[in-house]
């Protein structure tokens, strides 16, 4: 078995008694590297979310009311408004170096008020927020969750994803794996084609279109296929890379990285 942790049985460390699913972030992360999903998601050893990810997760429920009260409400929010919605779903408790919390604070206060002004005049109408899903894909059940559904100015259904942090590329748009994901659950889940399909960076304030194809959603299904069966068959070899293993949070207990004795 790869660096001699592989299950000794396919599935040994799944419980059986629960369904076996596929998110996308599953699906990147055992394609960046198996052992790395094999820690987190078959053993569960548990990490501190990184301060990135807690700013992402209160920037984007302070997006979602946002959007709501300029879009849905047609309410002119305030500066003081903005930052108490953004307080609201701050969870300081959770930042470990009050710097880095105060400076990751005002950059997400200054985004969300450029947010506010980028959105406010736009005829947009809102039709699903934080929408949930689950479908079959690749012969397995995946599950996830869209930002935002909306008919644009153009009358159009438009599918977007909202990014925090350093801004996205036009080649990220056009290749990420979860909008192609996204489409296809609008089409099934809400019986809404997304006539357009974007990517918007909060940072910059930056929206990105793009489109997908049949060949696109046929390579993210064989994809997916691919990977429920190596997962099945208790395939979680390491794929080292500089980058990848530079930040992984699993770094200190992988094999690839223990240090001989002399």
């Amino acid at each position: 078995p790869p660096l001699g942790i592989t299950p000794r049985r396919p599935l040994d460390n799944i419980d059986a008694a629960k369904p076996f699913s596929l998110s996308i972030s599953q699906l990147e992360t055992y394609l960046d590297c198996p052992l790395k999903y094999y820690f987190s998601y078959v053993l569960g050893i548990p990490v501190p979310p990184a301060p990135a990810m807690l700013f992402g997760t209160a920037m984007h429920a302070a997006v979602g009311e946002i959007l709501r009260e300029v879009c849905s409400n047609q309410r002119t929010l305030g500066d003081v408004e903005i930052e108490a919605i953004l307080n609201k779903h701050w969870k300081e408790r959770n930042f470990e170096d009050p710097v880095q919390e105060a400076k990751y604070r005002e950059k997400g206060l200054q985004e969300l008020r450029q947010l506010r002004d980028a959105w406010k005049d736009r005829p947009v109408k809102l039709l699903h927020q934080e929408k949930s899903f689950a479908i079959q894909l690749g012969g397995c059940p995946v599950a996830g969750r869209i930002d935002l559904v909306y008919r644009n100015e153009l009358g159009e259904v438009e599918l977007l994803d909202f990014k925090t942090g350093s801004p996205k590329s036009q080649k990220d748009a056009d290749e990420m794996r979860q909008l192609t994901l996204y489409a296809e659950a609008c089409r099934r889940e809400l019986g809404l084609k997304a006539q357009a399909i974007s990517l918007y960076n909060i940072t910059g304030q930056e929206l990105l279109h793009t489109a997908r194809s049949n060949a696109d959603l046929t390579n993210l299904e064989s994809e997916i296929q691919d990977t429920q069966q190596r997962i099945a068959a208790g395939s979680f070899p390491a794929n080292p890379g500089f980058m990848s293993c530079r930040f992984c949070a699993y770094r200190a207990i992988c094999p690839r990285h223990e240090r001989r004795a002399d």
